[in-house]
Protein backbone atom coordinates (compact mmCIF):
# COMPACT_ATOMS: atom_id res chain seq x y z
CA UNK A 1 0.00 0.00 0.00
CA UNK A 2 1.38 3.43 -0.89
CA UNK A 3 2.15 5.93 1.85
CA UNK A 4 -0.80 8.09 0.83
CA UNK A 5 -3.27 5.17 0.82
CA UNK A 6 -1.89 3.88 4.12
CA UNK A 7 -2.32 7.30 5.70
CA UNK A 8 -5.89 7.48 4.42
CA UNK A 9 -6.64 3.97 5.67
CA UNK A 10 -5.40 4.64 9.20
CA UNK A 11 -7.05 7.89 10.17
CA UNK A 12 -5.82 9.94 13.06
CA UNK A 13 -2.79 8.95 15.11
CA UNK A 14 -0.62 6.21 13.68
CA UNK A 15 0.36 3.02 15.53
CA UNK A 16 3.90 2.18 16.63
CA UNK A 17 6.09 -0.52 15.13
CA UNK A 18 7.81 -3.06 17.40
CA UNK A 19 11.18 -1.30 17.26
CA UNK A 20 9.57 2.04 17.99
CA UNK A 21 7.87 0.62 21.08
CA UNK A 22 11.22 -0.55 22.48
CA UNK A 23 12.81 2.84 21.72
CA UNK A 24 9.95 4.68 23.42
CA UNK A 25 9.92 2.51 26.55
CA UNK A 26 13.69 2.87 26.93
CA UNK A 27 13.14 6.58 27.61
CA UNK A 28 10.40 6.16 30.23
CA UNK A 29 10.50 5.86 34.00
CA UNK A 30 8.44 3.29 35.89
CA UNK A 31 5.17 5.22 36.00
CA UNK A 32 5.42 6.34 32.38
CA UNK A 33 6.26 2.82 31.27
CA UNK A 34 3.24 1.48 33.14
CA UNK A 35 0.97 4.01 31.46
CA UNK A 36 2.24 3.09 27.99
CA UNK A 37 2.32 -0.69 28.48
CA UNK A 38 -1.16 -0.80 30.03
CA UNK A 39 -2.47 1.42 27.25
CA UNK A 40 -0.97 -0.75 24.50
CA UNK A 41 -1.98 -4.06 26.09
CA UNK A 42 -5.55 -3.23 27.11
CA UNK A 43 -6.49 -0.90 24.27
CA UNK A 44 -8.12 1.61 26.58
CA UNK A 45 -9.12 5.10 25.55
CA UNK A 46 -7.05 7.71 27.38
CA UNK A 47 -10.00 8.73 29.55
CA UNK A 48 -10.48 5.08 30.55
CA UNK A 49 -6.78 4.57 31.16
CA UNK A 50 -6.17 7.52 33.47
CA UNK A 51 -9.32 6.82 35.48
CA UNK A 52 -8.31 3.25 36.37
CA UNK A 53 -8.55 2.57 40.10
CA UNK A 54 -6.73 -0.14 42.01
CA UNK A 55 -10.01 -1.97 42.54
CA UNK A 56 -10.32 -2.23 38.75
CA UNK A 57 -7.07 -4.15 38.40
CA UNK A 58 -6.19 -5.74 41.76
CA UNK A 59 -7.78 -7.68 44.59
CA UNK A 60 -6.12 -9.44 47.51
CA UNK A 61 -2.68 -8.31 46.36
CA UNK A 62 -3.10 -9.97 42.96
CA UNK A 63 -3.77 -8.57 39.52
CA UNK A 64 -7.23 -9.44 38.27
CA UNK A 65 -7.47 -11.53 35.08
CA UNK A 66 -9.94 -9.09 33.54
CA UNK A 67 -10.59 -5.36 33.63
CA UNK A 68 -14.30 -4.59 33.57
CA UNK A 69 -15.47 -1.19 32.39
CA UNK A 70 -19.05 -0.29 33.20
CA UNK A 71 -21.12 1.54 30.61
CA UNK A 72 -20.87 4.73 32.67
CA UNK A 73 -17.11 4.79 32.02
CA UNK A 74 -17.00 4.08 28.30
CA UNK A 75 -17.68 6.00 25.12
CA UNK A 76 -21.08 5.13 23.71
CA UNK A 77 -22.12 3.62 27.03
CA UNK A 78 -20.99 0.16 25.94
CA UNK A 79 -19.58 -1.96 28.79
CA UNK A 80 -16.67 -4.25 28.03
CA UNK A 81 -14.21 -6.64 29.62
CA UNK A 82 -10.54 -6.83 28.62
CA UNK A 83 -8.26 -9.71 29.63
CA UNK A 84 -5.05 -8.62 31.35
CA UNK A 85 -2.01 -10.25 29.77
CA UNK A 86 1.34 -10.96 31.42
CA UNK A 87 2.99 -7.71 30.28
CA UNK A 88 0.20 -5.59 31.73
CA UNK A 89 0.21 -7.72 34.89
CA UNK A 90 3.94 -7.14 35.42
CA UNK A 91 3.77 -3.36 35.10
CA UNK A 92 0.67 -3.14 37.29
CA UNK A 93 2.49 -5.02 40.05
CA UNK A 94 5.57 -2.80 39.65
CA UNK A 95 3.39 0.32 39.75
CA UNK A 96 1.68 -0.94 42.90
CA UNK A 97 5.03 -1.54 44.60
CA UNK A 98 6.24 1.93 43.60
CA UNK A 99 3.07 3.49 45.00
CA UNK A 100 3.54 1.66 48.30
CA UNK A 101 7.16 2.80 48.60
CA UNK A 102 6.15 6.39 47.82
CA UNK A 103 3.30 6.16 50.34
CA UNK A 104 0.84 7.06 47.58
CA UNK A 105 -2.79 6.08 48.06
CA UNK A 106 -3.21 2.43 47.09
CA UNK A 107 -6.66 2.01 48.57
CA UNK A 108 -9.20 0.29 46.28
CA UNK A 109 -10.59 3.71 45.30
CA UNK A 110 -7.15 5.17 44.64
CA UNK A 111 -6.06 5.87 41.08
CA UNK A 112 -3.19 4.09 39.34
CA UNK A 113 -2.17 7.46 37.90
CA UNK A 114 -3.06 10.07 40.54
CA UNK A 115 -2.84 13.79 39.94
CA UNK A 116 -0.56 16.04 41.95
CA UNK A 117 -3.27 17.26 44.29
CA UNK A 118 -6.34 15.10 43.80
CA UNK A 119 -8.11 12.91 41.30
CA UNK A 120 -6.14 11.44 38.41
CA UNK A 121 -3.92 12.84 35.69
CA UNK A 122 -5.72 14.21 32.64
CA UNK A 123 -5.61 13.66 28.90
CA UNK A 124 -3.51 16.80 28.33
CA UNK A 125 -0.95 15.59 30.84
CA UNK A 126 -0.67 12.26 29.01
CA UNK A 127 -0.37 13.97 25.62
CA UNK A 128 2.39 16.30 26.84
CA UNK A 129 4.28 13.41 28.40
CA UNK A 130 4.03 11.22 25.33
CA UNK A 131 4.99 13.96 22.91
CA UNK A 132 8.17 14.56 24.94
CA UNK A 133 9.03 10.87 24.86
CA UNK A 134 8.15 10.51 21.17
CA UNK A 135 10.53 13.37 20.39
CA UNK A 136 13.30 11.88 22.56
CA UNK A 137 12.87 8.56 20.74
CA UNK A 138 13.01 10.40 17.38
CA UNK A 139 9.64 9.04 16.31
CA UNK A 140 7.93 10.94 13.52
CA UNK A 141 4.51 11.03 11.94
CA UNK A 142 1.15 11.70 13.51
CA UNK A 143 1.50 10.54 17.11
CA UNK A 144 -0.62 11.23 20.18
CA UNK A 145 -1.99 9.50 23.25
CA UNK A 146 -4.37 7.72 20.87
CA UNK A 147 -1.32 6.00 19.37
CA UNK A 148 -1.34 3.53 22.27
CA UNK A 149 -4.84 2.32 21.44
CA UNK A 150 -4.07 2.27 17.72
CA UNK A 151 -0.99 0.14 18.42
CA UNK A 152 -3.10 -2.32 20.42
CA UNK A 153 -5.59 -2.83 17.58
CA UNK A 154 -2.97 -2.95 14.83
CA UNK A 155 -0.73 -5.47 16.60
CA UNK A 156 -3.71 -7.75 17.21
CA UNK A 157 -4.63 -7.56 13.53
CA UNK A 158 -1.06 -8.30 12.44
CA UNK A 159 -1.11 -11.42 14.61
CA UNK A 160 -4.19 -12.74 12.88
CA UNK A 161 -6.83 -11.80 15.45
CA UNK A 162 -10.19 -11.44 13.69
CA UNK A 163 -11.97 -8.11 13.32
CA UNK A 164 -14.97 -9.12 15.49
CA UNK A 165 -12.65 -9.88 18.40
CA UNK A 166 -10.72 -6.64 17.96
CA UNK A 167 -14.03 -4.77 17.70
CA UNK A 168 -15.15 -6.24 21.03
CA UNK A 169 -11.89 -5.43 22.77
CA UNK A 170 -11.86 -1.84 21.48
CA UNK A 171 -15.55 -1.34 22.25
CA UNK A 172 -16.54 -0.22 18.77
CA UNK A 173 -20.27 -0.30 18.05
CA UNK A 174 -19.72 -0.93 14.34
CA UNK A 175 -17.15 -3.28 12.82
CA UNK A 176 -16.62 -0.84 9.94
CA UNK A 177 -15.13 1.54 12.51
CA UNK A 178 -12.67 -1.18 13.55
CA UNK A 179 -11.77 -1.87 9.93
CA UNK A 180 -10.96 1.79 9.29
CA UNK A 181 -9.30 2.13 12.67
CA UNK A 182 -6.61 -0.47 12.04
CA UNK A 183 -6.20 0.38 8.37
CA UNK A 184 -7.51 -2.74 6.69
CA UNK A 185 -6.96 -1.96 3.02
CA UNK A 186 -6.75 -3.84 -0.27
CA UNK A 187 -3.28 -5.20 0.48
CA UNK A 188 -4.53 -6.80 3.69
CA UNK A 189 -7.51 -8.31 1.91
CA UNK A 190 -5.30 -9.58 -0.94
CA UNK A 191 -2.86 -11.12 1.53
CA UNK A 192 -5.75 -12.93 3.20
CA UNK A 193 -6.98 -14.54 -0.03
CA UNK A 194 -3.41 -15.36 -1.09
CA UNK A 195 -2.89 -17.18 2.22
CA UNK A 196 -6.13 -19.06 1.65
CA UNK A 197 -4.89 -20.31 -1.73
CA UNK A 198 -1.88 -21.85 0.05
CA UNK A 199 -4.07 -23.54 2.65
CA UNK A 200 -4.98 -26.55 0.47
Amino acid sequence: MSGRLKEAAVKGARPLAKGEIASLLARCDGREKALIVIGMNLGLRVSELVSLQWQDVMAGGRVLPMVYLACSRTKGRKPRAIPVNRKATAVILDLHRQAQVAATCVSPEGYLFPGRTSGHIGRRHVNRLLHRRFAEAHLGGKLSSHTLRKTFGTLLSERGVGLPVIQELLGHADISTTRKYIGVGMNSLRDATTALARAY
